[in-house]
């Protein structure tokens, strides 16, 4: 008897939490603050669960620069010492752009005094980066509904995705929606084989193989409507390179570029390309280019190399679109029409 009603106090209990956190989640769509999220959507189904589509956002991939206090010495122990840390709360601190779109500024195991805020827990940590999640990470769908949400997303390749996401004032964040944004952008390999190719040091000399020249980077209008891109000449480009190596791939290469003090050239009204419904425009990235070049992080006084060069397992990148800002573009034909907030491309590898 006591047995059975201990069985049913736990059951009870177990309800009670779950009846708690539905309703802490709705109060908080009913009262956060509303932002947005940019991501892609990942894994369409879960056999055991239902229809539901995963993200991978932006914010949950934190590099080095970005982390602070004690995060920054979880960096720094040893492989099982970094694997305590799994599950370890953190504060993502982020700023808003004009349209609400979220920007990490820092994360940080120190819950921030003010800002706008997301609790997480940690994924992962290696010597480069943290990976994090946010709750928000997951969304079921009626039946169905997941799959045709992925197959639209293939449909228009590197079209980013905005999920619009309430937060509390404590961190919590829940999914409120979400929405395609305008402009996708997609790379293409551009290769050739070289009869000697150096391979910056790190598996000698390749002869006859395909190597990767550069990449050439498209942008597209999916939207309804004229929107404007920033495709710089060299010195103005406003690409960059950025790791995206991770845990036991992690990245050995950094780019040059990562570097520089300086900020590109100043933008010129040239530059500012208006892509009317469907029309797309693209830049070539030439790794022969001393500004593209990249220099190996694990010795010291490395000199720069192409990245064409180097070796795959070690160079996981993706090019980054950084437009420029409204301060940057003011009074320049077309500016008010330009997409902002940083997009990613896929991974690429040598």
């Amino acid at each position: 008897m006591k047995s059975a009603r201990w069985i049913i106090a736990v059951a009870v209990l177990q309800l009670g939490v779950l009846v708690y956190m539905a309703a802490e989640r709705e109060w908080v769509v009913r009262t956060g603050r509303t932002i947005f999220l940019r991501t892609a959507p990942v894994d369409p189904r879960d056999p055991m669960r239902g229809d539901y589509v995963r993200f991978g956002y932006e914010i949950g991939e934190v590099p080095r620069a970005q982390c602070r206090d004690a995060v920054l010495d979880w960096m720094k122990a040893a492989d099982r010492s970094r694997r305590s840390q799994v599950d370890r709360r953190v504060y993502a601190t982020v700023r808003l752009d004009a349209t609400g779109l979220a920007e990490l500024v820092s994360l940080s195991d120190r819950r921030p005094a003010d800002g706008v805020v997301l609790a997480g827990r940690v994924v992962a940590v290696d010597g480069e980066s943290v990976r994090v999640r946010f709750g928000v990470e997951a969304r079921f769908m009626q039946q169905g509904k997941a799959l045709a949400f992925q197959n639209e997303q293939v449909a228009r390749p590197g079209l980013p995705l905005r999920m619009e996401v309430a937060v509390s004032g404590g961190g919590l964040a829940v999914i409120k929606g979400h929405r395609w944004e305008a402009v996708g952008l997609t790379i293409k390999r551009e290769t050739a084989r070289a009869a000697v190719a150096e391979s910056g040091g790190r598996g000698g000399k390749n002869r006859g193989r395909e190597t990767l020249r550069g990449l050439t980077v498209e942008w597209k209008n999916w939207g309804d409507r004229p929107v404007a891109v920033v495709v710089g000449a060299a010195g103005r480009s406003r690409l960059r390179l950025v790791s995206a190596g991770r845990g036991w791939n992690e990245n050995l290469y950094r780019w040059v570029g990562e570097d520089w003090v300086q900020p590109p050239a100043a933008v010129q009204a040239g530059d500012i390309r208006v892509l009317k419904p469907g029309e797309t425009v693209s830049e070539f990235v030439d790794f022969g280019a001393a500004e593209w070049f990249v220099v190996d992080q694990q010795k010291a006084g490395s000199r720069p190399v192409s990245l064409s060069g180097v070796e795959t397992w070690g160079a996981s990148m993706r090019i980054e679109y950084a437009p420029p800002t409204e301060v940057e573009t003011a009074g320049l034909r077309g500016a008010d029409g330009i997409a902002r907030g940083r997009v990613r491309s896929a991974v690429f590898t040598p």
